[in-house]
């Protein structure tokens, strides 16, 4: 019985890790039909990337964690490791939360903030000034 548990469990857990690497094009594709001038807003679109770009080096860097365990991660990756966690907790799994377009790119700057902008480099130096307020990691 506990065999049978463990594989289902081992199941779900890669049908769901299979979920999230397949949303990344779904949610670009959908995207690139509304953005663009008097579509929304100027950040949209440097956001959008700079958001999947963190998501992916975050996922890799999972990937490395299971190799070398999350105490042999740099502050670095774990910021990033901990970036894709709250991307996928918040921004991706919103569950029965009804958001605007503003306030989900508000959103996205939210989980830009343990970041410095230095770090951010797809996103302008006035997408920066106006949106982003770096704080320190926790």
């Amino acid at each position: 019985m506990l065999q049978l548990e463990a594989s289902i469990e081992a199941r779900l857990t890669a049908a769901e890790q299979a979920r999230a690497e397949d949303v990344l094009p779904s949610l670009s594709r959908l995207m690139n039909a509304g953005v663009g001038v008097g579509k929304t807003r100027e950040d949209h679109r440097c956001l959008a990337d700079q958001l999947y770009a963190c998501y992916a080096r975050g996922r890799e860097v999972r990937r490395l964690m299971s190799i070398v365990g999350e105490n042999g991660l740099p502050q670095e990756d774990q910021r990033y490791l901990a970036f894709a966690a709250r991307f996928e907790n918040t921004y991706l799994d919103q569950g029965d939360t009804r958001r605007t377009l503003a306030e989900t790119l508000d959103l996205g700057w939210r989980l830009l903030d343990p970041f410095p902008g230095t770090e951010l480099k797809r996103l302008t130096s006035d997408q920066l000034a106006k949106y982003h307020r770096s704080e320190p990691m926790p």
